[in-house]
């Protein structure tokens, strides 16, 4: 994730929170294209009033899944 610039915010829970370069795609965006693809991120706008746009929370899941995950982000970025 840091390869496409994403900035991984330090944390203890079953999930990576990214803050997303202001250069490319929003975490919508990433978001509904992941949608599309059957693979469901979330928008962390419900863990408080400090998140925006550029935020996105990722579950940490099998191999496979993640594989999957990272293939879709990185056809997103272009």
């Amino acid at each position: 994730l840091e390869e496409f610039g994403w900035k991984i915010i330090p944390g203890v829970a079953n999930f990576i929170l990214c803050r997303l370069p202001l250069d490319g795609p929003s975490a919508t965006e990433i978001i509904e294209a992941c949608r599309s693809q059957d693979l469901f991120l979330r928008n962390p706008g419900s863990m408080g009033s400090e998140t925006d746009d550029r935020l996105i929370r990722i579950a940490v899941k099998d191999a496979e899944t993640n594989a999957k995950m990272l293939r879709i982000i990185q056809e997103s970025q272009n």
